[in-house]
């Protein structure tokens, strides 16, 4: 047995005992009790951080930690990475709470609730203290670690600064009137609140402690909501023949209810007044082709005014095997050259001043 188990004091008691049998078994049962074995509980305890992901020198009340394993050092640490976000992102779930859905004519805000983790951003006072290589394995595991506490507080810091820049435009917004500057005053105080609430989380599940950015938020979603079902409305005045109604008027009413518009029989916010007129001509000789010919026009106006926000038209001929194919491949074009340039254009009028052009 090697001697460095044995301290100075421990062969004082030797000598104390004398060359006696049992004085020597004695001490040595102590020393090794109190040193070799100890030493060997220690390295067991320590032994396994790769297979739990834990190390008594991280203890969990400080540190958030998990392991990984890799072909290199680099992929073994990516793959830590990995499982230490998972880890951070079940906690992170575990304390949201998923908001009602709306329908019917209350209007969705649609706003993307993905409270994930980014490790990008979130992790990037991660650490590896422990690398080992596995011969059995041919590969390598890591250890990675994360101060729970400086991440809070790192994370509370940039909370506070969302949430100040929310209540600087709360101020801006208490003395306007016109219901569309407050709709977008509202939209850029959601997009903070969320992502403050984002940070809030995550800092809540590192921290332990309550989340802070819940009643603002909903208070500020609520009031949009509101604002949004008085104020977004929109109606359709459309002629021509057939195609107007169908094409015209279905994708244009899924394309606005998916921006928060809200259809009314007349004096909508916003009116659409367009008109298709297409006819089918013979085909050409020799071709399989019929041909569709069609003119149609799209204009935004603002009833209230009558300035006419966007305008545009098109005409062309498409060809087809049959008529219904033919329609399919103007609707297409349509939806491309009139339709979605028609939204965009309402939406940066709205919401984005500074993207607004004279013709979209």
């Amino acid at each position: 047995m090697s001697t460095d188990c044995f301290s100075k004091h421990d062969g004082d008691l030797m000598r104390g005992f004398g060359k006696g049998r049992l004085g020597f078994w004695l001490v040595l049962w102590m020393a090794v009790l109190s040193g070799c074995m100890s030493g060997a509980g220690s390295a067991r305890t320590d032994g396994r951080w790769w297979e739990t992901g834990l190390s008594p020198a991280y203890p969990r009340s400080t540190y958030l930690t998990a392991s990984g394993f890799g072909s290199s050092v680099n992929r073994a640490k990516d793959d830590a990475l990995k499982n230490l976000s998972s880890a951070l992102r079940a906690k992170v779930q575990s304390r949201t709470v998923l908001l009602r859905n709306r329908t019917n004519d209350s209007l969705s805000v649609r706003s993307e609730e993905r409270l994930s983790v980014r490790t990008d951003e979130v992790l990037r006072n991660v650490f590896y203290p422990k690398v080992k290589f596995s011969s059995r394995q041919n590969g390598y595991y890591a250890l990675a670690v994360l101060n729970r506490q400086k991440e809070a507080m790192a994370l509370m810091s940039e909370v506070n600064h969302l949430r100040l820049q929310v209540l600087t435009l709360r101020e801006q917004m208490s003395g306007v009137s016109d219901p569309i500057r407050k709709i977008r005053f509202l939209r850029k105080m959601v997009r903070l609140g969320l992502d403050a609430r984002q940070k809030d989380a995550e800092r809540a599940a590192l921290g332990g402690g309550s989340m802070l950015v819940t009643s603002e938020l909903e208070q500020d979603r609520s009031e949009l909501q509101h604002l949004m079902n008085q104020s977004l409305t929109y109606s359709l005045q459309l002629g021509g023949d057939q195609d107007a109604d169908r094409v015209l008027a279905g994708d244009l009413m899924k394309s606005l209810s998916q921006k928060g518009f809200r259809q009314v029989p007349q004096g909508g916010g916003m009116e659409f007044r367009g008109t298709i007129r297409s006819r089918v001509l013979s085909p050409e000789p020799g071709s399989p082709y019929l041909i569709l010919s069609f003119h149609a026009d799209l204009s935004v106006v603002n009833p209230a005014s009558g300035q006419v926000i966007w305008s545009d038209q098109d005409a062309g001929r498409v060809r087809g095997l049959d008529p219904s194919q033919a329609r399919r491949l103007m609707e297409i074009r349509l939806r491309r050259r009139l339709i979605r340039p028609a939204v965009l254009r309402i939406e940066n009028y709205l919401f984005h001043p500074g993207k607004s052009s004279s013709n979209g």
